[in-house]
Parts: C-alpha cells; structure tokens; sequence
C-alpha cells in the first residue's frame, strides 16, 4: 500500500468526521469561553489539566535480573537492570473524539545482551538511551452509534500504556510492567509486528460479543513507499471474561527467502484467547505461525494462568504462571545446516513464575523467576538458564 492510499485514507476519514461533527462559530466561541473559564478556576481546583478535562498517568518500572551463568562463551554470573517510564495524556471530546499522546524513556538492555534466546528475557529492556520519545500520539473518533472507532496518527501495533483496540492483547499476558517479564508472554513472538509508527486503525463492532479490527501501518516515516503492516482480527466475545481472538496478519517489507534468495513478503496467523474462570481466575493461551520460507521462527505457543489475591486475603497481589515454546522454521534450519552441520533444529521453551505483591494502589514489587530450557534450540553457548528477578513498579 503506497503512501498516497493511507494519506487519502485519513484525509478522507477526518474530512468525514469534520464535516459530522463540525461546530458552528457561535459553539466554537461559547467552548472557548468554557475553557477560559476553567483555567481561571484551576486554583481552586489545583489543576489546570483536571480543569480541562485532559487525564495524566504516569508510571516508572525498574526490573533487575540475574543469572549464575551466562550463555555468551563466559559462562559468567552477571546481573542487569533496566528502568523505563511511561507518560499519557488524554483529552475525550463530547462529540465521540479523543487524542491521547504516549511519552516513554529508559535506559538498559537488560540480560537479553548476554543471555541469547528466542524469546527474550526482559521485555521492558529499553532503547531510548534515557531518552525522551513519543511511541504514540494518535485522534480517535467513534461513529455510528459507535460501531465504528477510527484511529490515525502514531500508533503501536500490539498497543502500550494501557490502550486498548489493539492486535493481540490479552487480559493475563500483555504488560511486561505489571504482569509477565519475558516478552515471550507479552505478545506473540512470530508477528512480524513493526515498530511504533504512521498508522490508520479502524475497528467495527456489529454486536456486543464482536469486534472486528483493520489496521494498516507504514515501516517508518521516511520509507513510506515500501514496506507496512497489514493485520485484521476479529474478536469473539461469547459470554462475560472470555475473548477469543483470530488474527491474519501481512508484511509488505521485502524478505529474501531461504532456498532461492527470491524477495518477498511474509504472512502469518495467531490465535489469542483469555477467560475468566471466576472472579480470581483466569486462564489464557496464545498459538502462532509465520511464513518458513522468510522468518527464522515459524510456530510458537503459550499458555499460563492468573490467580487473585483475594484468594488468600491479599486484595491486589497476583500470581502468574506461564510456558512457552519457540520453533525455528525449517527453512531457515536447512539454510543454517548447510552452513553449519552441527546446527541444531530444536524448540525452545520457557517458563515463568511471578507474585505480584501490591504494598498500596500505587506501588507494586514482583519477585519472578524464569527458566529456559534449550536456548536459542540448543544452539546457544551453555547449558540451561535460570533467571532470577524483581520488578518495582510505581504508577499514579
């Protein structure tokens, strides 16, 4: 899809919406006049934002983690941290629309830099090198009694900070800030997802137990002619607590495939469910598969389980279990024996195990273990991992 077709796609949506929704210059003057008002006021209520109705949350994560032996060649302890923090600002209009902009910093790459996997150690690993950036900032705008919900701006693919409408999200396993670390059991690791970007996302909800989602999102904001995201899920919701999700989803980034070098893109599905069992518990399960003749990991699973502390008296604590495997592709198997005739073609699998302790609203400390079993398909320097941790997690 060419950079003209998604302009002309959001063009069009916002020229409709504008035109739907579109104020008089006398409504627009007596809003004004509300707004001044409410600045004027906002000594007494504390809060500039609060009076404009503009909602802030904020949140900071330290995770440290540990192994006794590393998978580098050393076969070294080592011990890492990582910090992030995460910034929203919304604004709801009466008429339907919102904007929401998401700032997130960090630093830390985490144990992912020396203990090598599949599926990854610390999903809240950082880039921004205690930089400032803008992973999302997007206008949404709900229409048709709201059946319909139309995104445009930066957006997330799997979605950050809470938001929601996104592709693969799940109630047990989609933060690595206040549930499962390892990013294995944050979304699935065979979806060819692209990085935080230009994106137009439009949702139909025909009835109340389904949701139908489009998004198509670009690689970058200076290659927009080449490469994107396509994906469409459709969300069954047969009864209270439960979601069953089937994604489709396609890569127009250029692949040289394994056997004969030819460029193409690359296509895969999943299929993502949670469901409330009761009030305290919770199951969830994720499948996936990519194209073998372009991605070195074709298939994955997961599944794990959630219980409330409510079980045991201890309102807000949570218990998540979680395992996994990650299967390379046998295209991509073949191409690395032939390179290499020790190359090993096994699964990788992982599991972990964490207690969320709530010491009030605002603050929680997670002890989590995590256990892989034949990393990298045994191809890795060492034996099996272990990795202790703990997560402090601050939000208001």
């Amino acid at each position: 899809m060419k950079k003209s077709v998604v302009a002309a796609a959001a063009a069009g949506c916002l020229f409709f919406c504008g035109n739907v929704f579109a104020l008089t210059i006398e409504e627009e003057i007596a809003l004004l006049k509300e707004d001044i008002a409410k600045i004027k006021t906002a000594d007494k209520s504390g809060s500039i934002s609060e009076a404009l109705g503009i909602s802030v949350k904020a949140g900071g994560t330290v995770i440290m983690q540990g192994t006794n032996k590393v998978n580098d060649g050393s076969g070294k302890g080592r011990n890492d941290a990582t910090y992030s923090i995460d910034l929203g600002f919304e604004k709801e209009f009466s008429y339907g629309g919102r904007v929401f902009m998401h700032l997130d910093a960090g630093n830390g790459g985490g144990l992912d830099s020396s203990v090598i996997t599949y599926g990854g150690i610390n999903g809240a690993a950082a880039s921004t090198a205690d930089g400032v950036e803008v992973l999302e900032f997007l206008y949404e705008q709900k229409l048709f009694d709201e059946k319909f919900t139309v995104t445009f701006g930066k957006l997330s693919p799997a979605g950050c900070f809470n938001e929601v409408g996104y592709f693969d999200e799940n109630e047990y396993a989609n933060s690595e800030k206040t549930q499962f670390i390892s990013p294995m059991f944050v979304n699935n690791p065979v979806i060819a997802f692209t990085d935080s970007s230009l994106g137009l996302k439009i949702i139909y909800s025909p009835a109340e137990k389904l949701d139908i989602t489009y998004a198509y999102m670009t690689s970058g904001w200076d290659n927009m002619d080449t490469g994107g995201f396509n994906a469409i899920e459709v969300n069954i919701k047969p009864f209270e607590g439960a979601n069953y999700r089937l994604m489709y989803w396609a890569s127009n980034e250029e692949m040289e495939k394994f056997k004969n070098g030819e460029k193409t893109g690359g296509y895969g599905f999943a299929v993502n469910l949670d469901q409330a069992i009761t009030e305290t518990v919770g199951v969830f399960g994720r499948f996936g598969w990519a194209d073998p003749s372009v991605y070195d990991l074709s298939m994955s699973w997961s599944a794990g389980v959630q219980l409330g502390g409510s079980m045991w008296t201890r309102e807000g604590d949570i218990i998540g279990f979680a395992v996994g495997q990650i299967m390379p592709s046998g295209d991509f198997s073949d191409a690395e024996k032939f390179l290499d005739p020790d190359f090993k073609d096994d699964s990788e699998t992982l599991a972990e195990l964490y207690y969320s302790f709530a010491v009030n609203d605002n603050l929680a400390i997670t002890p989590a273990i995590q256990y892989i079993s034949k990393p990298l398909g045994g191809n890795a320097a060492g034996d099996d991992i272990f990795v202790y941790g703990i997560r402090v997690m601050i939000k208001y």
